[in-house]
């Protein structure tokens, strides 16, 4: 049984989402809920994809367990989308990137901040050789904490 919905009044039909922390609650119902717009949605983390995303050859959703941190990222991550959806309609660009900042408290929270913003940059680069797109950002506030900082 397939989550799209080819009726949704939020028709996102071929439109290539990245969504970064994919792997916690809150990134699966941001994928899912891209999914039932029928968007093209790629997942990015550097833990295990949750199950609950069918990520198979040819599917509306990829994932690639890629660490926000690491220096070549945002290249890897750009590259991935615009291979996995060449066949599906995708045509080679990205429409959206919801970057979900979680805040947990972790050391190398700069590093992983750096990362999305790194990522960001990239995206609307490739954006703008489009047809524009959207940069959102969502902030998580895994622990008890109040505000922040970061961004």
């Amino acid at each position: 049984m397939s989550i799209i919905e080819r009726n949704s009044p939020l028709n996102l039909q071929y439109k290539v989402c990245i969504v970064t922390n994919a792997s916690p609650p809150l990134g699966v119902v941001i994928g899912k809920t891209l999914l039932k717009a029928n968007a093209l949605v790629l997942g990015i983390d550097d833990k295990v994809r949750d199950h609950s995303l069918n990520a198979g050859r040819g599917t509306h959703f990829q994932f690639e367990q890629i660490s926000i941190q690491d220096s070549d990222a945002a290249e890897m991550v750009i590259e991935s989308a615009k291979r996995k959806f060449e066949g599906l309609g995708g045509g080679g660009r990205v429409d959206a990137l919801v970057n979900l900042v979680n805040e947990d408290g972790r050391d190398g929270k700069e590093m992983e901040l750096e990362g999305f913003r790194k990522l960001s940059l990239a995206t609307a680069e490739v954006m703008k050789e489009g047809n524009g797109g959207s940069i959102v950002i969502v902030w998580n506030q895994v622990a008890g904490n109040h505000g922040s900082k970061g961004l």
